[in-house]
Formats: C-alpha cells, sequence, structure tokens
C-alpha cells in the first residue's frame, strides 16, 4: 500500500494553478472512474484525491463497491484521505472481508476519516491473524487518537510480530502520553534491532526525566540504528544529564553517530551544549554542519561570536561568517574584521560577505579597498559584500537611504571595472541614491548593452532627479521590452505632475508605443500624488477593446490617490464581461470606502463568477468595513464549524454551493481585516477555522490569530495552544509556514508557553523538510513582529516548469505575513496586492482543499 500513499501524494497537484479548469477536470477524471479497464479506473480514482470532496464523493463511493480489489483499495484511501464519512459503513463491512489486505485498507481509511466511533471495530481488528491487518489498525488508532485506544496499543507491544510491535512503539511517541512510558523502556530492551529503535524513538518523545538512563542505555547498543535513535530522542529530552554523554560520542569513528551526537547537542538548552558545540569546532570534519547548529540555537549570534572571536581563521570562520551573513548586526562587525585579518585569502569572501551584512560602517573601508583588487575573485567577493551591504532588504522603508560617501568610491569603480561587473556597481549607485551621480549614470542610458541601460534607469528611478525625467520618457521607446518596462517603474517613483501629464498624452496618442509600460509609470507616479489629467485618460482606457490594457487601467486606477479614480471603477463592476468586472473588483481595494465595502461584498456573495467572487473578496480584505466582518464571522463558523450539511445556518454572504476558492477566499479577506484591526469578535470562529479541510483556510485563520495574538491591548485567544501543534503537525506547508507567525507571537508574550513557542521556533528551523518553512520559522524566531502593511506588490506567474505565463488563472499567493491568497492572474499573467505587508511575495502550487490538518 505504500506505493498507493506515494501516488496519492504526488497527486497533490497544482490545481490552484490551473484555476478554473477544475470542473473540466473532475468530469474527465469521473468519466475514467467508470471506465471498462481496472488499470485506467484504480489511477483515475487515485486522482481524484487532488480535488475538492464535494465534487468526486459520490464517484469514490461507486468506487469502493468496483469488482476489481485494487480499485477498491485505491477507492478507500482516497475516502480516508478527503474524510468521506458516507464511507465508514462500508469500510466497516471491510473489516470481515477474506482477503487481509482489503482488511488492512479498511482499517488505514477508517483511521484517516477521524470518526471515533469506529474505535472499537479497529481495536478488534488488533487480534486479526495477519500481521499487516494488526499494523494497519496499530496506525489507524494512532491517528483516531482516542483514549480507549491507548491500552489496546500498549498491549501490541508484545505483538509476536516485530512489525506490529514496531508500529505500536511508533504510535506511541505520536501520542506521546506518559502511561506508555514503562511498557515502551521494556519494549527498548527487544531482541530486534527495528524494535528497540522505534521505542527509544517514542522515549525521547514523551517528555518523561525518566526516560534518560533508558535513552543513555541506549547509546551502547550493538545495533548501530538504536544508536542513532538513542541519541536523536536525548536532543529532544532536552535533558543537562545527556550532554556528557553526547560529547564523548562525538569522537565516535562512526561518522554517523557524530552527526548526530552534534544535531542533539543543538537541541538541548543550557551552556554546557553549548560549549560542547563549539569545542567540537576544533575536531570536526563538518565545521559548516557545527556552525549551523549553533547558528539554530535561542543565543545563535552570541555563540557563533564567541566561537568566531576564538577560532578567526580556517574553515571554521568560513564557516561561522557564513551563518552569520544571514542575520549579522553591527554587533558583530568587530569579530568579523579579526577574522578577516587572519584569514587566507582563499576564504575571504565568505566573512567579506558577513562584514556587508552587519551594514555597519566600519565594515565599509575593508569592503571598498578589495573592490580595487586586480584579482576577478576578490573583487567578486566585495561586489557580493556590498550587495548585502546596500541592496534594499524586505523589512526596510522604501525610502530607506545608505550613507552618501559611498558614492564616490563607487564612482571610481565603475571607471576602472570590467564591462561585466559594471551594471552591478551602476545598481548599486541607485541604492545610494545620491543626486551628484546622476551625471554619472544618465549617460549610460544610452548604452549599447541593454544590461547597462536597464541597470542605470533603474538607478536614475532611485534616485529621483528631476534632471533625468527626460533620459527615463525616451527610454521608453527603448527596443528592449525589459528596459521599457524598468524606464516605465522609474519614471513611476520620480515623474512630477508635468510628466505624469505628458504620460498619459502619450497613453492616448494612436501612435504605437508600449502602453503596458506607460500605464505602469501612470499607475505608481498617481499613487504618489493626484494628477487628474491622468485619472481621465486611464477612464478612456477602461473602454479599450485589448484586455490587456483594460486590466491594467483598472490597476493603475486602484493605486491612484484621488478618490474620484474609484468611480470609474464602480462603474466597470457593473460590466457584462466578467473578466471586466474581476480586474474592477481587485482595483477596488485600492480604495477603502463604504460604497466600495457595500458594492463588492454583494459582488463576492452574489455574481455568477468564481473568479469574480475570488478577486472581490481579496478586495475586501482590504476595503471591507464591520459589517462585512459580521457577515464574514457568520459564513466562516457555519462553514468551518459544522460537518454536516443539513445542520449548517444560513450563509449570509458565502453561495450555499460556492466553489473551493470561496471559502479559501473569504478566510484571507477576514484575515486581512483582523490584521489591520484586531477584532475580538472573531477569534472564535478563526479559532474552528484552524480545523477546516481546506488548507488555505487553515493557513489564513492562523495568520489572523497572529495579528490578533501579537496585537496591542488583552486579546484572548482560548485556542492560542493549537499553535505549536499546528507549527509541528499540520500536513500543509503553507499551514506550518503561516503557524511560524502565530508561534513567534506567542514566544513573545510573557507567559509559561513562552520558552516552548521559541523551541518549537527552534526546532521547526532546523528540522522541517520544506525549506521554505523551516525559513519561516528561523525568521519568525530572529523577528516576531509582523511586517508593516505598506507594500504594493505585483508579481509576474509562470507555470511551474517556467515555460508560460499563467492567464486568467487562479494561484496561491504567500504574503510576508503568513495570510494566503487566492488570486486570479491578469491576461498577462500579473498579480497586484494593495497594502501588501512589507517583505517577500511569492505564488505557491497547492490545491484548496487537499491536504488534510493536523490531528486535533
Amino acid at each position: 500500500m505504500r506505493r498507493y500513499r506515494a501516488l496519492l501524494a504526488g497527486l497533490v497537484i497544482a490545481t490552484v494553478a490551473f484555476g478554473f479548469e477544475w470542473r473540466g477536470r473532475v468530469d474527465r477524471l469521473l468519466r475514467a472512474a467508470e471506465s471498462g479497464d481496472a488499470t485506467r479506473r484504480r489511477e483515475a480514482v487515485l486522482s481524484l484525491a487532488a480535488f475538492p470532496s464535494g465534487r468526486v464523493r459520490e464517484a469514490v463511493l461507486r468506487a469502493l463497491g468496483d469488482e476489481d480489489a485494487l480499485v477498491r483499495q485505491a477507492a478507500a484511501d482516497v475516502a480516508g484521505a478527503l474524510a468521506i464519512r458516507e464511507a465508514s459503513e462500508t469500510l466497516l463491512e471491510w473489516l470481515s472481508d477474506p482477503a487481509a489486505d482489503v482488511r488492512a485498507s479498511a482499517c488505514r481509511a477508517l483511521g484517516r476519516l477521524g470518526d471515533r466511533q469506529t474505535v472499537a471495530p479497529i481495536v478488534r481488528a488488533l487480534g486479526d491473524a495477519e500481521v499487516p491487518v494488526r499494523r494497519a489498525a496499530v496506525e489507524a488508532l494512532a491517528r483516531l487518537d482516542a483514549d480507549q485506544g491507548l491500552v489496546p496499543i500498549i498491549g501490541r507491544l508484545d505483538d509476536t510480530s516485530p512489525d506490529v510491535r514496531t508500529a505500536a512503539a511508533v504510535a506511541l511517541g505520536e501520542l506521546r502520553d506518559a502511561r506508555a512510558t514503562v511498557p515502551l523502556m521494556g519494549r527498548a530492551q527487544d531482541t530486534v534491532p527495528e524494535v528497540r529503535a522505534a521505542a527509544m524513538d517514542a522515549l525521547g518523545r514523551l517528555g518523561e526525566p525518566r526516560v534518560v538512563p533508558a535513552l543513555l542505555q541506549g547509546l551502547r547498543d550493538a545495533a548501530i540504528e538504536v544508536r542513532l535513535s538513542a541519541i536523536a530522542a536525548l536532543g529532544r529530552s532536552g535533558a543537562a544529564d545527556a550532554v556528557e554523554p553526547l560529547r564523548g560520542a562525538l569522537v565516535d569513528s562512526d561518522r554517523r553517530i557524530r552527526v548526530a551526537a552534534l544535531t542533539a547537542l543543538g537541541s538541548i538548552p543550557g551552556d554546557a551544549a553549548a560549549s560542547a558545540l563549539v569545542e567540537s569546532l576544533d575536531r570536526s570534519d563538518a565545521p559548516q554542519e557545527v556552525a549551523e547548529l549553533l547558528a539554530s540555537r535561542l543565543d545563535a549570534t552570541h555563540l557563533v561570536l564567541r566561537a568566531l572571536e576564538s577560532r578567526p581563521s580556517g574553515p571554521t570562520a568560513s564557516a561561522l561568517a557564513r551563518v552569520l551573513a544571514r542575520s549579522a548586526t553591527a554587533d558583530a562587525a568587530p569579530a568579523l574584521l579579526q577574522a578577516l585579518g587572519h584569514a587566507p585569502e582563499s576564504s575571504v569572501g565568505p566573512i567579506l560577505v558577513a562584514l556587508g551584512a552587519t551594514r555597519s560602517p566600519i565594515a565599509l573601508l575593508p569592503i571598498l579597498e578589495r573592490l580595487a583588487a586586480t584579482d576577478p575573485t576578490a573583487r567578486a567577493a566585495a561586489l557580493d559584500a556590498l550587495d548585502r551591504y546596500l541592496a534594499p532588504r524586505p523589512g526596510d522603508p522604501p525610502d530607506t537611504r545608505v550613507d552618501g560617501r559611498i558614492a564616490d568610491p563607487l564612482v571610481a569603480a565603475l571607471s576602472r571595472a570590467p564591462r561585466p561587473e559594471r551594471p552591478r556597481l551602476v545598481r548599486m549607485l541607485g541604492w545610494v541614491g545620491a543626486p551628484r551621480t546622476v551625471t554619472v549614470l544618465a549617460p549610460l542610458t544610452d548604452d549599447e548593452d541593454a544590461a547597462m541601460r536597464a541597470a542605470a534607469l533603474e538607478a536614475l528611478g532611485r534616485i529621483g532627479s528631476p534632471a533625468s525625467i527626460e533620459r527615463l520618457l525616451a527610454r521608453l521607446d527603448d527596443e528592449d521590452a525589459e528596459v521599457r518596462w524598468i524606464a516605465a517603474q522609474a519614471l513611476g517613483r520620480s515623474a512630477d505632475a508635468a510628466a505624469t501629464t505628458m504620460l498619459a498624452r502619450r497613453l492616448l496618442d494612436p501612435r504605437p508605443s508600449d502602453r503596458v509600460a506607460l500605464l505602469e509609470a501612470i499607475g505608481a507616479s498617481l499613487a504618489r500624488s493626484t494628477v487628474a489629467p491622468a485619472v481621465r485618460a486611464l477612464r478612456r482606457a477602461l473602454g479599450a477593446s485589448d484586455p490587456v490594457l483594460v486590466a491594467r487601467a483598472a490597476a493603475a486606477l486602484g493605486r491612484a490617490r484621488d478618490r474620484a479614480a474609484a468611480a470609474p471603477l464602480l462603474e466597470l463592476l457593473d460590466s457584462a464581461d466578467p473578466r471586466r468586472r474581476r480586474w474592477a473588483a481587485a482595483a477596488l481595494a485600492g480604495h477603502p470606502s463604504t460604497e466600495v465595502a457595500r458594492r463588492l461584498t454583494r459582488v463576492a456573495s452574489e455574481d455568477e463568477d468564481g473568479s469574480v467572487r475570488v478577486e472581490a473578496w481579496a478586495a475586501l480584505g482590504t476595503a471591507g468595513d464591520d459589517a462585512f466582518a459580521r457577515a464574514a464571522q457568520t459564513d466562516l463558523a457555519s462553514l468551518v464549524g459544522r460537518r454536516d450539511e443539513r445542520t449548517r445556518r444560513p450563509l449570509t454572504l458565502l453561495r450555499s454551493h460556492h466553489e473551493p476558492g470561496d471559502l479559501a477566499a473569504a478566510a484571507f479577506a477576514i484575515a486581512r481585516h483582523v490584521r489591520a484591526r484586531p477584532n475580538v469578535a472573531l477569534v472564535p470562529a478563526l479559532c474552528a477555522a484552524t480545523r477546516a479541510r481546506d488548507a488555505l483556510v487553515r493557513a489564513n485563520a492562523v495568520a489572523a490569530l497572529a495579528a490578533a495574538e501579537g496585537a496591542e491591548g488583552d486579546v484572548d485567544v482560548p485556542c492560542g495552544e493549537r499553535a505549536t501543534a499546528l507549527l509541528g503537525g499540520d500536513g500543509s506547508a503553507i499551514v506550518r509556514e503561516s503557524a511560524a507567525r502565530w508561534v513567534a507571537a506567542r514566544a513573545g508574550m510573557a507567559t509559561p508557553a513562552q520558552r516552548d513557542a521559541r523551541e518549537a521556533l527552534r526546532a521547526c528551523a532546523r528540522d522541517d523538510a520544506v525549506p521554505a518553512v523551516a525559513e519561516a520559522c528561523g525568521a519568525a524566531l530572529a523577528d516576531p513582529r509582523l511586517p508593516p502593511l505598506d507594500a504594493y506588490a505585483q508579481l509576474t506567474v509562470y507555470s511551474s516548469d517556467a515555460t508560460r505565463l499563467v492567464l486568467d488563472g487562479l494561484v496561491g499567493i504567500v504574503l510576508a505575513d503568513g495570510t494566503v491568497r487566492a488570486a486570479v492572474t491578469d491576461p498577462a499573467g500579473r498579480v497586484v496586492q494593495h497594502r501588501a505587508p512589507r517583505g517577500a511575495v511569492r505564488v505557491v502550487e497547492v490545491d484548496i482543499a487537499s491536504h488534510p490538518p493536523a490531528p486535533p
């Protein structure tokens, strides 16, 4: 059955990325599930796991009665994955089937369905004559997490089959019930190494101090898998008594044992474990691994600096510098300068980059000195360091500037740099923002190299000098499309009223021009100040026949500060063309008012087109008022709080037969509303939503609770303890990523749970298999504050293989505060977000309803 699980995992495909093709794709699979070919039926049934249960429920239930056993087993797996409760009756009958593999499939599926009323029949299956059935029953009971299942699972620790004993030990570790401590300690002496290893792992998960002696005994086991399991369990225990034995394991002849001991020491708090790690740098054959472990600790910066000060040269210094480069502060600069003085030229690069990351004034001179080096490697290291020093960071305010005195050395370096390095230096001059460099940069806008022209235009736009506007305007006709786009963005940052009026005239001029670039420039300019002729030009552009121009004109009006810009968008909201209604809804996010909220609320609840509703919901997250929040709260509580369709309360905003995207979009809107204005009344519904089937609903509920918990004032979040459980156990990476913010908010509170929250973030940053989640945990640990909502984000979306644009498609957008938006791209593949949290924005490929939540 592992083959089925792997296939099911592989079918968590980019359903969102293909948006409103859901219905057609499902219909094709439903037809295939009725095929005369059993293999085709089985593949179709397995594929249905990637779609919302409401559309595929009947087909899966029919497949449970298929004449082919493999089709029936596939249907059982899918019924469990999609929590189709109606399958329970059939699956319970399967527990008496003559075929062992059918009985095992029934156990697995019943465990995933989560119906605790099935515990008793599954407990009876623990006495089955066949090993696979008993093992499946153990795993199912662990999933159900019911009190009446604990003792029967403990009983299986004495099963005649090592496979079942192993499964029982694993299950007890997942349940983390202290009543299993003594039986597991007994099984740590099992004759089979796999069972002993599973028992060690489970003991480490119980959090019981009395298990430490048994784990220490496991360090001396003859089987390496048992020793590795014991070492990992000692790390999880956090016991100070484990430090010295683990220190001894650091010199083991087997590298696997040494690495495991290092990892375990990285998990144990306190100076003793930290000192053991620092000392291991001198003898470790993998200093980078040790440096990473030091960085994962709560006192990371202090530890890494202490280690660097005492070991300022060689591979160790380079490894420590690479770690420091991620989050170095000005305090790290002295130790890095000392290391730079001792380092051989071959290891200078990482130290220079870390120096640049400190943004300390004392770091500049050594970096700039190497910028003049004749050695290309040294210059490349200096350029990388200056990138870290000067480049805007996601959390920086938009108008951040650095010391203007850096401009002169950069200009000097530009005059002698090889041509491939010059665009980087030009871009850096833009980051410095010194007006006196305009005379150097302006001629470069005519350079024969498109990369140089683009860099010069970007730099001039950042400097914002009126003297450069003529150059920027000229490049709107550049032969290179990317250069035209960068010129438009630069004009958006610097154009005055006269230049913006000129752009508006060019937009309406029938002669050929890059109107998309013009619209970008006009929209960005209107975001800074009102220019009435430009607003009128955009209004006329809404009547164009080209859908790309209409979409971009609407987006530009959405950025305008002029209140009059909302009127043409409200008119467009009544268009017969659903795409125009969608673009109007998205743009109205930039014009919050009572009238806009009222109109968007009606569209979100009544429009026949799902893509329009999704964008209306997203806009309501910014433009919605308190009346919207009250209505949305009712819907959210109804839809996620009750499983029986017949007992749901009447819906206020959501349609009774809503598309999967509606609920996810509504959750995003509520999360955005709470993010801007923490609302105590919404907390109960949000707590319920953390257990919703839809991954995007859970992620947004979690992000909203993070905002509520981190808000000033006394906002009581009764489900706060669930934050850590979601971080460590939710089935969706985007939910865990959002949970990092919630756990960080709790880590900053003066409560007994503070330490547990910080430890959970540290473990996530070290152990989560998904890089985005591990990075989110590390970032939240370093800075638990939510980013301000002062950015305008726009991105162009490509397919997963980066070969084509996703046009008019539904995609998932992860914002820097953990909210996840279901968004529809425009005809050019673009998505915009008003009042976005400052920081990175990215597209995720995730099916809205296919990731099961963590156990309750």
